[in-house]
């Protein structure tokens, strides 16, 4: 393969589709009633930035995209279309000497990503 196609592939690669992200999140903003400009006056992100995610013309970075979430309530993997589920993991909680799952309440290990009791997904901190 010669450098510029190697090259073109390299650009043409993402994470995930822009227009994905600006459906869901458009969607995801006209169910929450959060306005354009809530999030800017919140300092979170432009409304020209918000603009351009809306339209599905940019993606945002990673710390854009986490403050957005934090901000709006939803996961990542969801906006970026690599889940289907809106809920914000939750993570492993230090209770009575032992890590426990926060959903069901189980002991479990920290370093999974899913519960071996009730198998719902748990962030890592």
């Amino acid at each position: 393969m010669a450098k510029i196609e190697l090259r073109r592939d390299r650009v043409n690669r993402t994470i995930s589709d822009p227009m994905i992200f600006a459906k869901r999140l458009g969607s995801v903003l006209r169910e929450t009633g959060i306005t354009k400009n809530a999030i800017e006056e919140d300092g979170i992100i432009s409304r020209e930035s918000l603009h351009y995610y809306l339209k599905g013309e940019k993606m945002p970075g990673a710390r854009i995209l986490q403050s957005l979430c934090s901000y709006i309530g939803v996961s990542a993997d969801y906006l970026l279309g690599l889940s289907n589920s809106k809920e914000v993991a939750r993570s492993w909680t230090f209770t009575n000497g032992m890590w426990c799952c926060p959903y069901c309440g189980e002991a479990g290990e920290p370093g999974n990503r899913f519960c071996p009791n009730c198998g719902r997904r748990v962030g890592i901190e």
